[in-house]
């Protein structure tokens, strides 16, 4: 039988969770897409 002790919380894995999808988000906004700026109307 194992001890739950040893296992982490819902809150440490959602807090996790968020932090890995803060961290993609950020990679994310500051990629620049290529050819973006060719799709502008003027």
């Amino acid at each position: 039988m194992s001890d739950i002790s040893n296992e982490p919380t819902m809150e440490d894995i959602l807090s996790s969770i968020k932090k890995i999808i803060s961290e993609d988000s950020a990679k994310v906004l500051s990629t620049p897409v290529p050819g973006a700026a060719r799709h502008v109307k003027r």
